[in-house]
């Protein structure tokens, strides 16, 4: 045995040595050096702060018909009052700065643009682009005034007549038969021809007015916000207070708020107060700026939704138990505006020219830490199951639960996004995230 181990060790030489052909022995651990042990981070056990709630609105815009002649009206937009003295602390509002830099303060940044896209789905630049250079050989060959401007007025197939863009009465549609009547069926200023819904043949034409729609659609900095799009026709420039004269282009009002759901009938009800004054100011020729009338009501309507959030917190803070909080928030809440149709220095009528509107729970307590997906399962679901029906709603939920894609066709844009919404709050039910590219 000697003799042995003395010639392997002379084949494999003295232990530690590394011979060629066989692999590296593995190095020894280094030496483990103590550290001291930080001391603890009060941060890290204290309580996070709760999120505060969203305002109202970020923004509210007031944009024409993105193929409109020349002779329509410029962007209007309306942003909140400042939060230094008002809503700092209570609602949580987007930067002025970030809303600059989106809209601008004239409503002439990109971000308007592409909002014109949302708010009127069935406009394409590609076909726009051609009829704008048709147009503009048309008017090189047209006669010209004497100061150089062309005689024409201006006009293009965008222009419609108050006929032609709102729907027809449920008298003077032939209900028997089951279908619209070829005398009182609306000429479609968009495409040129019907665009019926073919789901049901009552239904108004997808682009007739009043119409309600709602989008989502993300800030150059991310943020997501929902726009809530109500389209009206203004007045003709020239036959001011006649709504029944005149070819002009359909213009949209759209209220950007990061809500995610839960208040369609609020800004439904404040969209169309929006219209209302837009047009009795327009129509009473007073002195005093559309913009001017518009933008006091809904200054007035977020002062009082910040009100009514202090109301709450502060009777939440006054609250001992969960229960309390509960009581709290089942107590409807409402913002009251008082003179919106007088206008201020008609106090008299104060109490009969008033305008409520009901806000939902949601708007007015902190927010979860998954806001977007909470918000999202508080949207009506109804709309989606009538149109659906059962078997398609499950064969819908399998596929979104199978993260499958799902694409929507429809020819009425409020029918599709009511479907959409409703598809994703389907599934934020079982607090399950949204599709990952949720475009309504």
């Amino acid at each position: 045995t000697k003799q042995g181990s003395s010639k392997m060790m002379q084949a494999g030489g003295p232990p530690g040595s590394h011979q060629p052909g066989y692999p590296a022995p593995p190095q020894p651990p280094a030496a483990m050096v103590a550290q001291p042990i930080p001391a603890n981070d009060p941060s890290l056990f204290q309580a996070q702060k709760p999120l505060l709630p969203f305002a109202l609105y970020d923004a509210v815009l007031d944009i024409p018909y993105p193929g409109a002649s020349s002779s329509a009206a410029p962007v209007e937009v309306i942003y909140p009052p400042a939060t230094t003295s008002e809503g700092g602390g209570i609602v949580d509002t987007l930067p002025a700065e970030v809303l600059n830099a989106e809209f601008g303060e004239d409503g002439r940044k990109q971000g308007v643009a592409k909002i014109a896209r949302f708010a009127f789905p069935e406009y394409e630049d590609g076909a726009n682009a051609k009829e704008v250079a048709q147009r503009q050989q048309f008017l090189a060959q047209s006669l010209k005034t004497p100061d150089g401007k062309f005689s024409g007025a201006g006009l293009n197939r965008h222009d419609a007549y108050l006929e032609e863009v709102f729907a027809p009465t449920a008298s003077t549609n032939n209900q028997a038969s089951g279908s619209l009547s070829a005398n009182v069926v609306p000429t479609m200023f968009v495409g040129g021809n019907n665009n019926n819904n073919n789901n049901s043949a009552p239904d108004k034409p997808s682009n007739s007015l009043p119409s309600y729609h709602v989008f989502c659609y993300k800030l150059d900095n991310g943020t997501v916000v929902h726009g809530h799009v109500r389209r009206y026709l203004p007045f003709h420039a020239n036959a001011v207070g006649r709504r029944d004269v005149g070819r002009r282009g359909v213009r949209a009002l759209v209220i950007l708020t990061r809500n995610a759901g839960g208040g369609n009938r609020l800004y439904s009800g404040l969209l169309k107060t929006l219209d209302i004054l837009t047009l009795k100011d327009e129509a009473a020729e007073s002195g005093q700026e559309k913009s001017e009338a518009t933008t006091a009501f809904m200054h007035s309507v977020f002062r009082e939704h910040v009100n009514v959030c202090r109301t709450v917190a502060a009777a939440k803070a006054a609250s001992t138990d969960g229960s309390s909080n509960k009581q709290v928030l089942a107590k409807p809440r409402f913002i009251t505006v008082p003179l919106v149709e007088l206008g201020r220095g008609h106090g008299l009528f104060g109490s009969v020219d008033t305008v409520k509107f009901a806000i939902p729970p949601s708007f007015l307590n902190c927010r979860e830490s998954t806001s977007l997906v909470a918000g999202l399962s508080r949207n009506d679901m109804m709309p989606m199951l009538r149109c659906l029906g059962v078997v398609k709603t499950m064969r819908l939920l399998s596929a979104l639960m199978s993260e499958r894609r799902v694409v929507f066709t429809s020819n009425n844009v409020s029918k599709l996004s009511a479907v959409s919404y409703g598809a994703v709050a389907m599934m934020g039910q079982g607090l399950l995230s949204q599709p990952p590219l949720f475009i309504p």
